[in-house]
């Protein structure tokens, strides 16, 4: 009897640890640059022939204010900043000690096609432009909605 619960253990154990690499990637990759830390950076995969959202996370380490001022990526169409309500943004502010999520259903960054075919697992190379901080570079990883979650 005391070797099933054990069993058990280790199969719960192995199944939790077993994270997708493409997700894992997501969850550790980070860029720096003066008191920002660009993290989190994905992708969805967009629907045939309709735009793609790219989403992540800025942390502030500095006690003075930054501000997103647009996004690079080489071979697409120069992306632009979305509010919640899909407005077009001339920027995202990151105030002093302060973390922004763009995240669905807020603040994103939109690709409007045509734009290269992308595929879950490709990466794309977001160069992000700060009124402080200058260029910050990050890989953002294409994902699909249903893994949304997995990297909050």
């Amino acid at each position: 009897m005391k070797r099933l619960p054990t069993l058990l253990t280790i199969l719960t154990l192995a199944s939790c640890t077993s994270i997708d690499p493409v997700i894992a990637r997501i969850r550790n990759a980070g860029a720096s640059s003066g008191d920002l830390t660009v993290r989190s950076a994905y992708a969805l995969v967009p629907f045939s022939n309709s735009p793609m959202s790219a989403y992540l996370q800025v942390e502030n380490r500095g006690s003075l204010p930054d501000t997103l001022l647009g996004v690079r990526v080489e071979g697409f169409p120069a992306p632009s900043l979305h509010g919640a309500g899909m407005e077009h943004l001339v920027s995202v502010a990151i105030g002093g000690g302060a973390t922004v999520t763009l995240a669905p259903g807020g603040q994103h960054i939109m690709f409007e096609p045509p734009f290269p075919a992308v595929v879950r697992g490709d990466s794309l190379q977001l160069s992000l432009t700060f009124a402080r901080a200058g260029t910050v570079v990050i890989q953002a990883f294409v994902i699909g909605y249903d893994e949304v979650d997995a990297v909050r």
